[in-house]
């Protein structure tokens, strides 16, 4: 085994580690300059931690300065509320059920078919809605760059639906 230096807290630890051994969570290694690069791990929650102004269910992944990680769910037959952010731009990876979004820019507007393995883009200011609509729930991993602003209330705009909302299992 080989001895490293880890930085917890801000005080220097020195631990034992077999090259390659993963990290643990929170587990921060000092680099050049002084700086810390944390190794964070998060399992997905089997909870959602929040609702999106969407009405999708949020499961919070993890976060560094330019960007954030989450799962997204959509139970079957739901559609989502249709808006736009006024920063942030994210890219979406299809995990699991079926649906469709919708997206438009102003100069054009599509509609995506959403399955396992499909991956797609929503630019900032792009009008989006999303729906479920396969037997089992939408679920999608996604990246938000920069970061979710924390505690901002007006980075979601709604905008008028493609489809009419239906989430919670009502019609809104």
């Amino acid at each position: 085994m080989k001895r490293r230096d880890l930085l917890k807290g801000g005080a220097a630890v020195a631990a034992a580690a077999a090259p390659g051994a993963p990290a643990m969570a929170g587990e921060s290694i000092g680099v050049a300059g002084g700086e810390s690069l944390a190794f964070d791990t998060r399992a997905l929650p089997a909870e959602a931690d929040v609702t999106a102004p969407d009405g999708s269910e949020v499961r919070v992944l993890l976060s560094l300065s330019t960007g954030s990680a989450a799962h997204f769910r959509l139970a079957p037959g739901e559609v989502s509320r249709a808006g736009r952010h006024r920063t942030v731009q994210e890219i979406w990876y299809v995990l699991a059920g079926r649906g469709e979004m919708w997206r438009q820019d102003g100069l054009r507007e599509a509609v995506a078919a959403l399955e396992p393995g499909v991956c797609l883009t929503i630019p900032v200011g792009t009008s989006f809605q999303f729906r479920a609509t396969g037997e089992d729930p939408l679920s999608a991993f996604a990246v938000t760059m920069p970061p979710w602003p924390t505690g901002s209330d007006d980075e979601w705009v709604e905008v008028a639906p493609r489809w009419p909302v239906r989430v919670g299992g009502m019609a809104v």
